[in-house]
């Protein structure tokens, strides 16, 4: 919710799904907005409710600029099923997100510039950096509970590298 929130304010039309749409409207209503901010009925724990969302994403809209899977399920006391019959921490985190993606993908792809950069921290090895320009420096603290209280700092760059987006028709799709 708070993504779609944050993205929200930028001004971008965004494209919220939800299970249950009252839940939905009831959650999101601060921020729900005739064609800047939308809500899609999907239900992750069916791929035909997937393919359903995708296809009224791309009735509601010809550019999509970012897609942002979130939506997932952790830890099911007991073996259950997705509607078509897959584990469903597997079908809802996994197959599911993949599905959206794949169905999204050629308009993804389709509505892209060569103007943005995509910000990351990983780590890569030097033999990639030249390619990519390094913008920053993030530090984070390790504690080895083996050894006792010591901490490491840990130095990560940031590196940034060049991926397409038209930010002035950018369309956002959060799961969540």
């Amino acid at each position: 919710i708070e993504t779609a929130r944050a993205i929200a304010a930028t001004g971008a039309k965004v494209l919220c799904t939800v299970r249950d749409v009252k839940k939905g409207e009831s959650a999101l209503a601060d921020i729900l907005k005739p064609g800047q901010v939308a809500l899609v009925n999907m239900d992750l724990n069916s791929l035909e409710s997937v393919r359903s969302a995708a296809k009224s994403v791309l009735s509601q809209t010809s550019t999509l600029n970012i897609l942002i899977n979130n939506a997932g399920i952790m830890a099911t006391p007991t073996l259950v099923k997705t509607a078509d019959g897959f584990e469903s921490q597997f079908g809802t985190n996994h197959l599911a997100h993949f599905l959206l993606f794949e169905l999204l993908k050629p308009t993804l792809l389709t509505s892209s510039t060569p103007n943005s950069t995509l910000a990351s921290s990983i780590s890569l090895p030097p033999a990639t950096a030249p390619v990519l320009s390094r913008s920053a420096t993030t530090t984070s603290t390790m504690a080895d509970t083996r050894h006792g209280p010591r901490t490491a700092a840990v130095k990560q760059p940031i590196y940034t590298w060049p991926m397409r987006s038209n930010e002035d028709t950018a369309t956002k799709v959060c799961t969540g």
